[in-house]
């Protein structure tokens, strides 16, 4: 993967990032444990934060093959319409990465919730697209979405020390470019979501972050990013599941499938994902007509 020189003034580009809220945050890290994040040492438990989709599992591949970190996948059913095809997503690489890793991979744990509420969903999920404002490209998103999902994460940390397993780094497969839109996914929010789970628990060792924009590793990842690491490791990414619509097939025109197409075509690599495209069997009955 690509490393990336620049971090500071590509964060500062954002909208949705505060860079002064980073640099108190890191203060108050480094004052309270000496560092702002450490990457856990060869072989010891990390949790990954699965969903199916190419984003967490090509960052598994990832964490594993390079940092040779022992995964412990969460999934969280959080009531999303798709959540069937994630889940098929979240079985096929279960089963391969527990092949391909049997002393760094373990089995998905799941973990079914309600994110948003039942009672107050509909309005969340309708509204979440909203612009905060005409003139920025920032959304509502679903409030204090990260942070829900990593209260989860080290609850689910809480349950494995019970057990005999502690664990203290929480990871989400948050992009560069997620942070365009959606505040909840930047690394503001992971820094102030870390700095939480620390004063919650009167523990600062804990670390939340995303690997793939981590300050402390000088990375700045895209889905490019991503792809050119499954490409060069054979990952069958095609059996991630993208859409946004619960359908057999992706749909091939919501954001998520536009996003993974337009990602392919970039790092110009073979797409073998099956799009149920109407206007995609349009062009090719066109071509086959000319």
């Amino acid at each position: 993967m690509k490393y990336t020189k620049d971090f500071i003034q590509k964060i500062k580009q954002k909208e949705t990032e505060n860079y002064k809220i980073i640099k108190n945050v890191e203060s108050l890290l480094n004052k309270q444990r000496g560092y702002v994040f450490k990457m856990p040492r060869k072989n010891k438990p990390v949790i990954m934060m699965i969903s199916g989709g190419l984003d967490s599992v090509t960052t598994i591949s990832w964490l594993i093959e390079t940092y040779k970190l022992n995964i412990f996948p969460l999934f969280i059913d959080r009531g999303q319409g798709r959540v069937e095809n994630e889940e098929k997503s979240v079985r096929f690489f279960e089963k391969y990465f527990l092949e391909k890793y049997p002393k760094n991979f373990n089995n998905v744990f799941k973990i079914s919730t309600k994110v948003p509420p039942s009672e107050i969903r509909k309005e969340l999920i309708l509204n979440s697209g909203n612009k905060v404002k005409k003139t920025k490209n920032q959304r509502e998103g679903i409030a204090l979405f990260s942070s829900l999902l990593g209260s989860y994460a080290v609850q689910y940390a809480k349950y494995l020390e019970y057990n005999g397993i502690k664990v203290r780094t929480i990871f989400r497969a948050t992009l560069a470019s997620d942070s365009i839109y959606m505040a909840h996914e930047s690394l503001t929010s992971l820094r102030t979501a870390n700095l939480n789970i620390c004063a919650q628990t009167n523990d600062f060792t804990w670390q939340f972050t995303s690997p793939l924009i981590e300050k402390e590793l000088n990375y700045y990842l895209d889905k490019t990013d991503l792809l050119k690491w499954a490409d060069k490791v054979d990952l069958p990414i095609e059996k991630t599941w993208s859409c946004y619509n619960n359908k057999k097939d992706h749909c091939g025109h919501c954001d998520g499938c536009c996003k993974r197409k337009e990602s392919f075509q970039e790092v110009n690599i073979k797409d073998k994902t099956i799009y149920n495209d109407n206007s995609s069997l349009f062009k090719k009955i066109i071509k086959i007509l000319k």
